[in-house]
């Protein structure tokens, strides 16, 4: 029995299909929710060193004599947010004046921060005091939910081809369900931090093997659809997840268990999805293939003949001595791990190369989305337009993947992205300042207060603008390559690696995400623009790589290894 062939009597997307689809694509609402929410789970408010019992944030930048004579000014003008002044001064509210000689020497905080919590009402951040020399646990927190993405993608693509894509979709649901319940209420941020990798674990498990069973449900002509469609309910995921941080006034506790109870409405998929029934029939499983296969003609009101269960011999299946011996053969092509991928010469060649491209969207998917943290005033409107450029980004996928193919299409979006991100080198850049604090009377007030103004100037106009531009069209660009690369990789695998695969090329792509917090932190040691040179670098190596690769548009599916070897050659 071939699957393919009971498709040309169901339809490509019959009613049952649809069903099966649209209801695996609300899976990735969710898994949007937990890929991302740790913008705002581990959202850093502005601080500063608490001065006194009682003492509270002040996000004014009026003159304030408890503060000034306290705490030390940068060279953007900002209140250092993790030092004080080495003093015991008093000061005078009736003239503003300090009533001491300052040593003029910083010292950490001595009794902790205040926060801002005008945006954030609570977050990890400020529930721990991950600030200052703590600041790397925060990236941690973010960090972990990103190599348990790593470690999931491998260990349920492997699960799923080994027991099954609906027994190891069920499972990551349930573990979403439960540890996103739990780290809500954790007491502790080690407990936190252990939740969110099991999350991360699970988010994208459920995301694989979702995509990987719809596109195994559906035909070659609606594979396009089904691979882009997936990605609008990703974004409205991603939309939303602004909204529900908004609703909740960020509070990380609130927000966890809004994005955590919903999904266990998904357990009951059990009983709505069906195994794939090409992965039954890859391990031999054709009463339980033909079950669903029937099943799936009764709602499509269709009628197949008996030829389409028929288990025909191919000429070389003929020739073959005994049985045992077919037997044999058919047992070693149903159990290929990612270690058989890599010993077919061209197949190997193939991975490496989706890897890469994989590695450098996610870098800089990642990379543009924690950006956005740093664009504007207000990080919710941020994040939601940060999301919402995604969408022409889809609109363009499904116009132009039917008639330019996948390979160019992913090949014209790397390179526009690469050249765009690259070309914020070229931007004009604002004159610098020194060091501060500066002693604290009017004529260096005054002083300072100019420079500070010059500096805000310049910086609103080279970054605020032309930066905030370049940076959007190379997130529509990365998010259109994106949503492509999970369907090619799909279609250039063979079935019975197509799992082990795709897990294996999202497991490997998370090494770009994972490193993309870091990355954004070396701007602070070397130079602003230093994320767009490495993210433009590589978004543009991978354009032109994709050009070695072959098309996939309108191929049938290999089905076994070497078919999956024989394509591209």
């Amino acid at each position: 029995m071939q699957f393919d062939k009971a498709l040309k009597y169901l339809g490509d997307f019959g009613v049952y299909q649809r069903v099966v689809y649209f209801s695996l694509c609300l899976m990735a609402v969710p898994v949007a929710w937990h890929s991302t929410g740790n913008t705002f789970l581990s959202a850093k408010p502005a601080h500063q060193c608490r001065l006194y019992q009682g003492y509270v944030y002040n996000a004014s930048e009026a003159y304030d004599t408890v503060r000034s004579c306290e705490i030390p000014k940068l060279k953007d003008g900002q209140w250092d947010s993790c030092n004080m002044y080495n003093t015991s001064a008093t000061h005078d509210d009736n003239n503003g004046e300090c009533n001491s000689t300052y040593l003029w020497q910083s010292i950490p905080c001595q009794m902790g921060w205040v926060y801002d919590d005008g945006i954030y009402r609570s977050t990890v951040v400020t529930e721990w005091d991950l600030v200052c020399e703590d600041n790397a646990l925060r990236q941690l927190s973010k960090t972990l939910v990103l190599v348990g993405k790593l470690f999931g993608s491998l260990l349920f693509g492997q699960l799923a081809d080994t027991f099954g894509r609906k027994k190891s979709f069920t499972l990551a649901i349930l573990l979403m369900v439960a540890c996103g319940t739990g780290s809500a209420f954790a007491n502790s941020l080690i407990l936190f931090l252990v939740l969110q990798f099991i999350i991360g674990v699970v988010s994208t498990a459920t995301f694989v093997v979702a995509i990987v069973i719809a596109n195994e449900m559906v035909g070659k002509s609606f594979r396009v659809t089904a691979g882009i469609v997936f990605e609008y309910f990703y974004t409205i995921g991603y939309l939303s997840m602004a909204l529900i941080a908004w609703c909740l006034d960020g509070d990380w506790r609130k927000i966890e268990l809004a994005i955590s109870i919903p999904p266990i409405i998904f357990l009951a998929y059990y009983f709505i999805v069906p195994e794939s029934p090409r992965w039954l029939i890859s391990r031999g499983k054709m009463a339980e293939a033909e079950k669903i296969v029937r099943k799936a003609a009764k709602v499509n009101k269709v009628d197949l003949p008996n030829s389409v269960f028929e288990d025909k011999k191919d000429p070389e299946q003929k020739r073959l001595p005994c049985l045992s011996q077919l037997q044999e053969n058919r047992h070693s092509e149903e159990t290929k791990t990612f270690i058989d991928l890599m010993r077919y010469p061209n197949l190997r060649r193939k991975a490496f190369i989706v890897y890469f491209v994989w590695l450098s969207n996610n870098m800089v998917y990642f990379g543009l989305t924690y950006f956005t943290e740093d664009l504007g005033s207000d990080p919710y409107l941020s994040f939601f337009l940060a999301g919402l450029v995604e969408i022409p980004a889809y609109i363009l996928c499904q116009l132009l993947l039917g008639r330019i193919g996948r390979k160019w299409l992913i090949c014209i979006f790397m390179t526009v992205g690469g050249v765009s991100l690259l070309s914020t080198l070229a931007v004009p850049k604002g004159s610098s300042s020194y060091l501060y604090p500066l002693p604290h009377n009017s004529v260096t007030q005054n002083r300072f207060k100019r420079v500070v103004a010059n500096n805000k100037e310049n910086n609103n106009s080279n970054l605020g603008t032309l930066t905030l531009a370049i940076a959007m069209i190379g997130k529509l660009c990365i998010s259109g390559s994106y949503a492509i690369v999970y369907l090619y990789a799909i279609e250039i695998f063979p079935t019975p690696v197509r799992n082990a695969g795709v897990g294996g090329g999202a497991m490997l792509s998370r090494i770009g995400s994972i490193s993309s917090p870091y990355i954004l932190l070396l701007a602070d040691y070397t130079f602003p623009e230093f994320p767009f040179l490495i993210f433009g670098s590589f978004t543009l190596v991978s354009g032109i790589l994709m050009l070695v690769l072959p098309d996939t548009m309108g191929v049938k599916l290999p089905e076994t290894m070497q078919e999956g070897e024989d394509f591209g050659k």
